[in-house]
This record gives C-alpha cells, sequence and structure tokens, in this order.
C-alpha cells in the first residue's frame, strides 16, 4: 500500500508522473516530462537525469518502483492510483494530465498515420475520463474495441484494484464512469473478469449518481443474475424493455421452459419487426440461456427456433457449444441417431466451457479430461469472484459428468432456481439402442422378400467424445447393389 510518509517532496513529482504515464519510465523520460510542467526540487534546481536516477534508486528501495527489463522503471502495485488520487487531491492531476499529453505530442505518439495500440487507447480514455472530457472518452473507446492487439484490461478495471482507485473513480463525471463500468460488465458476462468492487461500486451509487443510465443498470442487472444477487436485482431493472429480459432470464433458469419460449418468442417478433431481418441470432450468455430454454420446452416450435440459433452460433462463432448441439438437432426434431460432434474442444477461459459440457451432458457423452480440469478450475474462480451462479451451474454438471463431490448442494434449492443441465432430459444410450432394437425386429418380422429386399445394416462411428452404433436401412436394387442407407429414427 502506498505511504506518503516514505516519500519526499523530491521523489512524489516523479510517481505522479510515472502514474499518470503508465508506463516504464528512465530517467531521461522523467527529466524531459518534469521540464514541461515547470517542477523544480526542493534546493529551487532543475530534475536533471542524474539526479532523477538517484532518487529513483531510493524508490526502488522502499519498494516503490520496481526495474523494467527493457526501460528503466515501472511502479509497484498499489502506487499508480494512490499517486494519481493524491495528485487529485492536491488538484494537480488535471496539469499532470496534460502535460503527458503534451510529452506524448513532442514524442510524435498522436501521428494521424500512427496506429494506436489497445494499451495506448485505453491510457487516452483515462486521460479524457479525469478531464471531464466525454467525446473524447467516446472516440478512443471507439478505437480501443477495434484495436486487433487487446489483451489489455478495460480502462474500468484498472482503478477498482485498491481503495485510492475507486476514490479516484467516484471523482469522475457519472456520464462518463458510467460508460467505463458499462463496458467492464459487457466483457465480465463472458470472461469472468474480477469485478467484485466494481460491482459493489455500482450496486451502491444504482440510486444515486447512476439513477436512470439505463445501459450501465442493465449490465448491472446482469452482475447480480451471474452473482445470484436475486435480492438487489430488481433494483436495477428500472424500464420496461429490461424488466421483460429478466422476466424470461429468470423463468429459465427457474426451470419454465413453457413461459420463457413465449417471452422469447415475444421478444424476437419485437427484433424482427424492429430489424427488418427473418432471423434473429442472441449473442452471448443471453443467447445459449434461450437456447437451453428452447432445447428444453421440446416442443416442435421451440425446437425450430432453436434449430434457427444454433445453426448461427455455429456459423458466427466463437461459440464451440453451438457445435457441440448441432448432431442433437435431428435427432430431437427427426428422431434419427445420435452422432459424436466433430468439433474439437480447446482450453478456455469463459462461459463457453460450461455450455459445451452441457451439451456433451445431454447428448450423453463423456468429457474430455482437458474439459474437466477446465471446470474444475473455473468453478473455484467462479467461486472466490462471486459468480456464484455460474459455479453452482458447473458444480452439477461435475458432480453428474465426473461423479466429483458437490460443493454448494443446496445453492439451486435454496434460490429455487433449476440447474440448466437437467432442462433436457435426454435418455441413455442403452435406453435408445434397447428401444431402437425392439423398433428394428417388429419391421424385421413385417418384411417380405422381392425385388428390392430390404435390410437393416448398423453403422458403428469412432468419434472423439464417443463411439456411436446407428441403424441405417438400406435397399437392393434390381442388380443386387445395396444402397447407401438412410437413418432409421429411434422413436
Amino acid at each position: 500500500m502506498f505511504e506518503l510518509s516514505l516519500v519526499s517532496p523530491d521523489e512524489l513529482p516523479l510517481l505522479q508522473a510515472m502514474a499518470v504515464f503508465d508506463a516504464p519510465m528512465a530517467a531521461g523520460m522523467l527529466a524531459e516530462l518534469l521540464q514541461l510542467i515547470h517542477l523544480k526540487t526542493s534546493d529551487g534546481g532543475a530534475y536533471s537525469p542524474l539526479r532523477i536516477k538517484q532518487w529513483l534508486g531510493t524508490l526502488h528501495a522502499k519498494k516503490l518502483l520496481q526495474p523494467d527489463p527493457h526501460h528503466g522503471y515501472h511502479l509497484a502495485p498499489g502506487v499508480r492510483m494512490a499517486a494519481m488520487h493524491y495528485a487529485r487531491q492536491q488538484g494537480a492531476l488535471a496539469a499532470w494530465v496534460r502535460c503527458t499529453r503534451e510529452f506524448l505530442t513532442k514524442r510524435q505518439e498522436y501521428r494521424i498515420w500512427s496506429t494506436a495500440g489497445a494499451a495506448f487507447c485505453a491510457r487516452e480514455m483515462v486521460f479524457s475520463a479525469l478531464l471531464g472530457q466525454y467525446d473524447d472518452v467516446m472516440t478512443w473507446r471507439t478505437r480501443f474495441y477495434g484495436s486487433i492487439s487487446r489483451g489489455v484490461l478495460e480502462p474500468a478495471q484498472g482503478f477498482f484494484q485498491c481503495d485510492d482507485g475507486v476514490a479516484l473513480f467516484a471523482s469522475i463525471d457519472p456520464e462518463i464512469s458510467g460508460v467505463l463500468l458499462a463496458d467492464l460488465f459487457f466483457g465480465a458476462r463472458w470472461r469472468f473478469d474480477d469485478c467484485r468492487r466494481a460491482y459493489e461500486f455500482a450496486r451502491t451509487h444504482a440510486e444515486g449518481m447512476y439513477a436512470g443510465n439505463r445501459t450501465l443498470l442493465d449490465q448491472v442487472a446482469w452482475q447480480a443474475l451471474l452473482r445470484g444477487d436475486f435480492d438487489h436485482l430488481p433494483r436495477f431493472l428500472q424500464n420496461a424493455e429490461v424488466q421483460a429480459e429478466f422476466e424470461c432470464l429468470m423463468a429459465i433458469l427457474s426451470g419454465d421452459y413453457e413461459l420463457s419460449c413465449e417471452l422469447i418468442e415475444r421478444d424476437l417478433k419485437a427484433q424482427r419487426a424492429q430489424s427488418g431481418k427473418r432471423k434473429i441470432f442472441v449473442p452471448g450468455v443471453a443467447g445459449m440461456l434461450y437456447t437451453a430454454a428452447l432445447l428444453g420446452a421440446n416442443q416442435v416450435a421451440s425446437l425450430k427456433r432453436a434449430k434457427e440459433q444454433i445453426e448461427e452460433g455455429a456459423k458466427n462463432g466463437p461459440y464451440v457449444a453451438y457445435d457441440l448441439l448441432l448432431p442433437l438437432l435431428p435427432h430431437l426434431l427427426q428422431g434419427v441417431a445420435l452422432k459424436p460432434p466433430q468439433s474439437q474442444y480447446a482450453p478456455k477461459h469463459n462461459v463457453d466451457v460450461l455450455f459445451c459440457a452441457i451439451a456433451l451432458a445431454w447428448q450423453d457423452l463423456p468429457l474430455e479430461a482437458m474439459m474437466e480440469q477446465d471446470l474444475i478450475r473455473q468453478r473455484g474462480q467462479m467461486q472466490a469472484l462471486g459468480y456464484m451462479w455460474l459455479a453452482a451451474e458447473i458444480d452439477v454438471v461435475l458432480h453428474q459428468q465426473c461423479h466429483t463431490e458437490l460443493t454448494l448442494p443446496d445453492w439451486h434449492a435454496s434460490c429455487q432456481l433449476k440447474p440448466l443441465l437437467h432442462a433436457l432430459q435426454q435418455e441413455t444410450g442403452w435406453e435408445r439402442a434397447l428401444t431402437a432394437l425392439a423398433q428394428l425386429k417388429s419391421q424385421a418380422s413385417s418384411a417380405t422378400i422381392t425385388g428390392n429386399d430390404v435390410r437393416i445394416a448398423w453403422l458403428l462411428e469412432l468419434g472423439r467424445y464417443g463411439n456411436r452404433l446407428s441403424p441405417l436401412e438400406q435397399k437392393r436394387s434390381a442388380k443386387g447393389q445395396w444402397s447407401k442407407g438412410r437413418a432409421v429414427a429411434l422413436k
């Protein structure tokens, strides 16, 4: 934790300059930056590279700086936000930001023809936010999300690493901070980002500075759902559109698939009328929850709608779960034998892992060892980060598919919810095989020997997720050759 008592008046500007610049700096760069802000040392002298180098060594000895392998020093964890918050309290932070931008301009970092990376754009979003420049925030936001060099933290996330950062974030214009929070929560719906402090902050100010901010409160509501914070969820549903969305989502989670399908169809009808499109694909977690409800209802109309969603999801990735669900569609719609999925699973750190496991379970297929390990790791992470609904869903899948002990045995019952895994009750493989054999025996006994004999051939498929034995009806032509065969329905 940053302690002002450890820092001399001559050392403090170095920390504040490095905090705003938010990148490793050497003595020469710091001297150039400090000249622009016209700072003098306590004895009235200039910040020369030699003296700065000595102070950097002292700050390193105090564990406030860490050596950078490529360029000078960078700040130790927790120091950046504390230094900027103190500058804000001094009334000097805006000057530091403007000075840093002047420094970057002199270094030609804002050239029109240059391509700014995600880290550069994120820093500019923070600069603009601290200066209260809403339009500039939105300009750099567009460049940040269009950058091909993602992999950096969401701009808001850096503020919520410590108390000083939270206090500094609270000083930003609510219209701007609301945009930054909404972006953070939107990404966290898929990636499981650590948003505990941010969620508590947004929840605290939902009726205050963020009252009426529909975009943000919709994302806060999603955080409440993923965390199982159902007591606070109604506070964030401040308009009819969001209320209808979460009425549907809660119907899905509680296992009322008939009601949820009615609400889904109503929502999709409104989207079709607004967009003019015949097919509507619902992305992200909402789309996967809709798919579970449509399959769980197991009606012709709901299965056809599920088919549209799954096929679009398989085409428009990054959703591996939809690829794994593709073989389930002809089985449910036409009764043909299930075929092993062809998609390859790769390690992931998002909600797709849970739905991949559920897709395999619905087809009576085992989990790969790699997927099982991902789920075990994610279950622990979700509990630690407060995403209790996700942790409980993973817990049920691991218990049924891998026979692990439940770590949250009463969670669904206490919340009056139904695990997604139980949305679709499938027959086991041996039950389907017995049914098929009984049907085929009755068909064979009634067959007569003609010029076009009919026989049943069994197709054995060896797949990544297990083996399948399925019947094909073959016919013999007048030349005595058997056809390739067609799949025989098992129901």
